[in-house]
């Protein structure tokens, strides 16, 4: 089995696209005086959903076992998880290092769970999910 294959690096590479999106809200969040804790959700929320519509659209293209609302729900539940982690990576990281360092430690870290949860739980192909169910 191949590690780098075309959806992780089409992943990878709407990661930062997404990673250069979110520093670039959080820098204008916080200059504009908003808590950077708040700019922190409030840019990860937008950059979801840019994230969202790239991976279904480039990343994951033939991978629809489920209508478009289904896999944007998903992709929020699964999204709240990685959040939580990373948050939780950016809030303790941030207290020794700048908060710009904060958010790529946390998102990089991260990574693989995303990548994991968006391809198994959001954008399970037809086949697959059907692999391991048992025939009526």
């Amino acid at each position: 089995m191949r590690i780098l294959n075309r959806q992780v690096v089409t992943f990878g590479s709407v990661g930062l696209l997404g990673l250069g999106a979110l520093e670039a809200l959080l820098w204008i969040l916080v200059h504009s005086g908003v808590d950077y804790l708040f700019a922190y959700l409030g840019s990860f929320e937008l950059v979801m959903l840019l994230n969202f519509v790239l991976h279904d659209r480039i990343t994951f293209r033939g991978d629809k076992a489920h209508g478009f609302l289904r896999r944007l729900w998903t992709y929020q539940l699964t999204y709240i998880v990685y959040r939580v982690l990373t948050f939780a990576i950016f809030f303790t990281a941030s207290l020794f290092i700048s908060i710009y360092l904060a958010l790529l430690l946390s998102v990089v870290m991260g990574f693989g769970a995303n990548y994991w949860m968006a391809k198994r739980l959001t954008w399970r192909s037809a086949a697959r999910q059907g692999a391991g169910s048992i025939p009526a």
